[in-house]
């Protein structure tokens, strides 16, 4: 009965790959790890002298290490091989088959500097302290779903045949890839990390040691999307190349820190190689849309080159500090941009743009509509003209067919938070011109020329009172009006083309003939006979009384006029027609002499001054729209 219910389980049988004895016979290398596995101590894989080694060029007896052995050993071994608390710290090893670790609760750290790994490592969703390949040569490394509790360290001259993948990993620290270089072959990009999160920063940038400066090489798209990065995204010097397509991809990542796209430097200055700057370059467009960088985002001495059109791609990020697109961010210090190819940063919001001129022009073109930014730094150009022309560099559908008012109306409203406000008018004036233009243009058939049409009223606006914003010429313009017109009814009046409106005047017996000859200026008769001397005498002693001198035509003419008689003036007639809603009883009292011919000179008058009252009533209704306000209103 005992029999039949025997226990077969074996004592401390364990899992495939979990026993020392499986291995067999070791190799040279793999005993020599064995033997300082726990001791903690670096593990030189057939290197005699530990200050001269390097990553091995070919395998050898004395560094070939099995991939499994390896996993073992990660693992922490078994009851018989203890592993230091440090875990293992290998160099030099040449690794055979795939490092499979997927699933698996890796209890130490482990590192495997300059090493040779022929196959795949293999982290799916496995949980780590920290993982070391520094100075490593990999096919590629998967590790989706990856939890490491400490840092991921890929630097100086790590090499990966096939990209690395971390999508979904979570890292508690930072992932360091300084000096590293990443390949595609058959991957879809040189480095996943989509919704990855990283409390620490994400370094892809330029490294140094013992004197030799290595730099970050993507052959292929570096992929970021939904990342959330705590510190930096840190890519000084890299070299970012994947021409036809996207350089780096990183929408709607997250960005604790600063993301420096930005040339090597240090605070004592560039980073120089063969006396030049170590530039940022990337060859493909950076996308960054929905990005959120609570820090700066630097472009100083990048290289931004694309082959698709887009050599920047930033709509709806979100920058919030500052946004430097500036060649000389250090006082005494250049770091050259080039730009080939568009830049958009539609949508984006920043908080300070620190920039120069001269660089927004390198680009193909700007898409910069909806791009919001609180000011300008005190470096930064402003200069109105300037500003114009850099909104002038737009897309030209931005400034034609579909013409997008938000750049120009934003840059006024900067200006006019900065107490700018004669930058501001300049600015809302161009943009106007330019939105008049673009309103027919899009048009066909007859709601072209209708547009065409109605536009015209929009260039009278612009003109006459600067669309609201220079009310000032519409006075001029009055001023001038009065004044020519004032001159034509002074010349009219002394050619007797202006007359009373009043008939009973120049019926009224009392009034000398002489003076009815030109009653608007009372000059008289042109050539004065004996007869006009006798009667301006007999006048003069009429008036006076007195026989010793006679009186001038103009005076003698004027006492003799009615009382209620206004002396015509043609300068208040002008005034008086020009102005509405302005009576100074000169234009009920005078009016221009016509006759039956077909054409005279008082039907020429008269329409001269139907005229003048047709532009003093619309110059006064568009002064009074453009102090009110209603035409600065789009």
């Amino acid at each position: 009965m005992k029999d039949r219910h025997k226990d077969h389980r074996q004592p401390n049988r364990q899992a495939k790959g979990r026993s020392l004895k499986e291995f067999g016979e070791l190799s040279v290398a793999e005993k020599e790890i064995l033997q300082g596995a726990d001791l903690g101590k670096a593990i030189f894989v057939g290197i005699k002298d530990p200050n001269q080694f390097k990553r091995p060029e070919e395998k050898s007896q004395a560094n070939v290490v099995r991939a499994d052995f390896l996993r073992f050993l990660i693992l922490g071994g078994d009851e018989n091989t203890p592993i230091h608390e440090w875990g293992i710290r290998v160099y030099c090893a040449w690794v055979t088959g795939d490092l499979d670790l997927q699933f698996c609760e890796i209890p130490k750290p482990f590192a495997l500097d300059l090493c040779v790994l022929e196959g795949e490592i293999n982290l799916v969703h496995a949980q780590a302290k920290s993982i070391r390949l520094n100075g490593s040569m990999i096919h590629s490394l998967n590790g989706d779903g990856l939890r490491c509790s400490g840092g991921i360290f890929l630097k100086r001259w790590f090499y990966s045949y096939a990209g690395i993948r971390l999508v979904g990993a979570q890292i508690d620290g930072s992932l360091e890839c300084s000096g590293g270089r990443f390949a595609t072959h058959g991957a879809r990009s040189a480095i996943d990390l989509d919704i990855t999160t990283i409390t620490g920063s994400l370094h892809l940038n330029w490294d140094s040691h013992l004197g030799s400066l290595t730099r970050f090489q993507a052959e292929g798209a570096v992929r970021l999307g939904g990342a959330k990065i705590g510190g930096d995204l840190d890519c000084q010097g890299g070299l970012f190349n994947n021409p036809d397509e996207f350089s780096i991809v990183a929408d709607g990542a997250e960005v604790g820190g600063a993301a420096k796209f930005t040339s090597a430097h240090e605070h004592s200055g560039p980073i120089l190689v063969d006396g030049q700057p170590l530039k940022f370059q990337s060859f493909g467009t950076i996308r960054l849309v929905c990005a959120h960088i609570k820090g700066d985002l630097e472009f100083f001495g990048a290289d931004l080159s694309a082959n698709n059109g887009h050599a920047l791609f930033c709509d709806s990020a979100i920058v919030g500090r500052r946004l430097l697109f500036r060649e000389s961010p250090q006082e005494g210090y250049i770091f050259p941009i080039s730009v080939r190819g568009q830049i958009s940063l539609n949508g984006a919001t920043v908080g300070i743009l620190v920039d120069d001129f001269e660089i927004w022009g390198k680009a193909s073109a700007l898409d910069l509509d909806n791009f919001r930014y609180d000011r300008f730094a005190a470096v930064s150009p402003t200069n109105v003209e300037k500003r114009i022309e850099w909104l002038m560099h737009q897309r030209s559908d931005y400034l034609e067919d579909n013409f997008t008012p938000q750049p120009w109306q934003h840059l006024a409203d900067v200006y006019e938070r900065a107490g700018r406000d004669e930058e501001a008018k300049i600015t809302r004036i161009k943009m106007r011109t330019l939105q008049r233009k673009a309103r027919w243009r899009n048009k066909n058939g007859l709601l072209r020329v209708w547009a065409f049409l109605t536009t015209r009223f929009d260039w009278l606006l612009g003109v006459l009172v600067g669309y609201g914003y220079r009310p000032w010429r519409s006075v001029w313009s009055l001023l001038m009006i009065w004044l020519v017109s004032a001159l034509v009814f002074h010349i009219a009046g002394n050619f007797g083309q202006i007359v009373p409106a009043d008939s009973k005047i120049v019926s009224d017996q009392n009034i000398p003939e002489q003076c009815k000859i030109n009653l608007a200026s009372l000059s008289g008769p042109p050539t004065e006979s004996e007869a006009d001397k006798i009667a301006r005498h007999t006048f003069t002693v009429q008036l006076n009384n007195s026989a010793n001198a006679s009186l001038p035509w103009p005076i003698l003419c004027k006492r003799l006029l009615l009382a209620s008689f206004v002396t015509f003036s043609p300068a208040l007639y002008s005034l008086d027609i020009l102005v509405p809603l302005l009576d100074l009883r000169m234009k009920s009292q005078w009016t221009e002499r016509l006759s039956d011919n077909e054409f005279s000179w008082g039907q020429l008058l008269r329409a001269w001054r139907w005229t003048e009252i047709f532009c003093g009533l619309f110059l006064s209704l568009i002064l009074a729209a453009s102090v009110s306000g209603i035409t600065k209103k789009n």
